[in-house]
């Protein structure tokens, strides 16, 4: 059977952390097939070990990709690239230092989107869990992430190419909505899930429902968060840069207007 969602989850040396991703995954209670499809870049700890007993224990729903080397390290995408091998109607995310905490997740995500053809890419609150990152940062997180009160369920798509304001872990996406000839050319841009969340809603809107479903977990080795403020601040203006000519319609209208 032909998975409906596909989960996407990457990975690097996040050997204390990845049960919890994969549990909170193969725990979904939906009438839909999902599979899940790992990204593992080159861990180095016994992340590899762990991935490979999920393979046992989950053949046929769990597909595992190990890089033969760090693609981050090199500047390689490591979301885009694998987005392209992505078929299924609708793609949800999950990195491996994250965790969901609703069995319900993914169904009532599809509902929500199925109820609202306008919806390009739906989201939720998450809760930010600090396991030894930054505490200043954690507290911009969770004031970011975690607005439960007074956002509005509908957000123009557009809004999305001015900024991120979306949880990786919460995402779910029309992958008819994502443009291969976009994946294609995102290379050594970060933050990349921003690229592609901007992406996804050029044809449609954002959709956000008002409960917490996921945890965001900072740690000291995170990708992004682990980043300097003036590290973080130069990959930003790169990546619009970037967006501004690579979207299309609005989304791309409103950066060259700001």
């Amino acid at each position: 059977m032909t998975a409906i969602v596909t989960v996407l989850v990457l990975t690097f040396n996040q050997e204390r952390f990845v049960r919890d991703c994969l549990d909170g995954i193969f725990e979904q209670i939906a009438p839909f097939e999902i599979d899940v499809v790992v990204h593992d870049d080159f861990s180095t700890d016994g992340t590899r070990e762990i991935l490979k007993s999920y393979e046992d224990e989950y053949p046929g729903k769990l597909r595992v990709n190990y890089h033969p080397y760090n693609y981050f390290s090199l500047g390689k995408s490591l979301a885009c690239g694998p987005l392209l091998d992505i078929h299924s109607p609708f793609v949800a995310f999950c990195e491996g230092d994250d965790f969901w905490n609703d069995r319900f997740k993914l169904a009532k995500q599809m509902d929500f989107m199925r109820q609202n053809p306008w919806c390009s890419i739906s989201h939720h609150p998450v809760g930010v869990l600090n396991d030894g990152g930054d505490a200043e940062y954690a507290i911009l997180a969770s004031r970011t992430l975690n607005k439960i009160d007074g956002h509005p369920m509908r957000m123009p798509g557009a809004r999305v190419a001015q900024g991120n304001y979306i949880a990786t872990c919460s995402v779910m996406l029309r992958r008819e909505n994502l443009r291969d000839d976009f994946l294609k050319s995102v290379k050594d841009i970060q933050p990349e899930d921003w690229l592609i969340f901007a992406a996804a809603s050029e044809s449609g809107d954002v959709g956000y429902l008002q409960e917490s479903m996921a945890t965001y977990r900072l740690h000291g080795n995170n990708a992004w968060a682990g980043q300097s403020s003036e590290g973080r601040s130069i990959r930003l203006k790169e990546a619009r840069e970037f967006l501004k000519t690579h979207l299309i319609g609005d989304s791309q209208q409103i950066l060259l207007r700001s």
